[in-house]
């Protein structure tokens, strides 16, 4: 990432590399499969303004909504010092834009 593109970015954990992807369109979906084989799915839909993470390989068992079986995975919600939202389990995380 060159250094125009990094200050627009407040970064955090930046003792790790950094990945820039750039959207090509308004609504876009991007894959990404982790050097383990983790599998996380992030849905930008500007048009509904929100972003939708799924993540496909937890261990918690899959819920079934009635046509088949879908993965669940914990999320946490952090403030600064606080987690207003405990370890809760669910099938998609949506950021509001």
């Amino acid at each position: 990432m060159d250094n125009e593109t990094i200050k627009d970015f407040a970064l955090f954990n930046k003792e790790f590399p950094h990945q820039f992807i750039q959207c090509e369109d308004s609504n876009e979906t991007i894959s990404i499969r982790t050097k383990n084989g983790k599998r996380i799915t992030i849905s930008v839909i500007e048009m509904a303004n929100c972003v939708d993470i799924a993540y496909h390989d937890s261990p918690i068992e899959p819920i079934s909504n009635g046509n088949k079986n879908v993965p669940q995975f914990e999320i946490i919600g952090f403030n600064c010092g606080s987690t207003p939202v405990q370890r809760t389990p669910i099938t998609i995380a949506t950021i509001m834009l």
